[in-house]
């Protein structure tokens, strides 16, 4: 069903965010410490995910996940996949290699997340239309 492709996309979309933000603002001055990386940073993306996991698990609880809310998540995960590079670009002298596997990382995996929830979208849209991603039996 469209919906539920969509729901179960939201719900790891949540799950990883929380997870990364639980783990970075729980752990932060050991990891900015281990990875070498400026804590500053480790707390930014501990903040930055914990604010994106609430919004894409409130989208995951709606029934049905709005359109509009999930394109906003989808375009939310690209600008975050380009801010993660770009810091990375300014910050290397600060990073450590590992702190910059990390930060790149964490850039592939929301990057190829927006590319599963868009094509989740697209398809939800095509079987269910506009106004939100409605439960329809898949079409043969």
């Amino acid at each position: 069903m469209a919906d539920e492709r969509v729901r179960r996309w939201l719900c790891f979309d949540a799950a990883a965010a929380i997870t990364a933000a639980l783990v970075m603002g729980g752990f932060g001055v050991a990891l900015a410490s281990a990875l070498v990386m400026p804590l500053w940073l480790a707390r930014v993306l501990a903040i930055a995910n914990a604010g994106y996991g609430a919004f894409s698990g409130a989208l995951s609880r709606m029934r049905p996940p709005p359109v509009g809310g999930v394109a906003v998540l989808v375009r939310e995960n690209l600008a975050w996949s380009c801010l993660c590079a770009l810091a990375v670009l300014l910050l290397h002298a600060q990073l450590g290699p590992l702190a910059i596997a990390y930060v790149l990382g964490e850039a592939a995996f929301v990057a190829v997340l927006a590319g599963f929830e868009a094509r989740a979208l697209s398809r939800a849209r095509r079987l269910g239309g506009d106004h939100g991603v409605r439960i329809v039996a898949a079409r043969r």
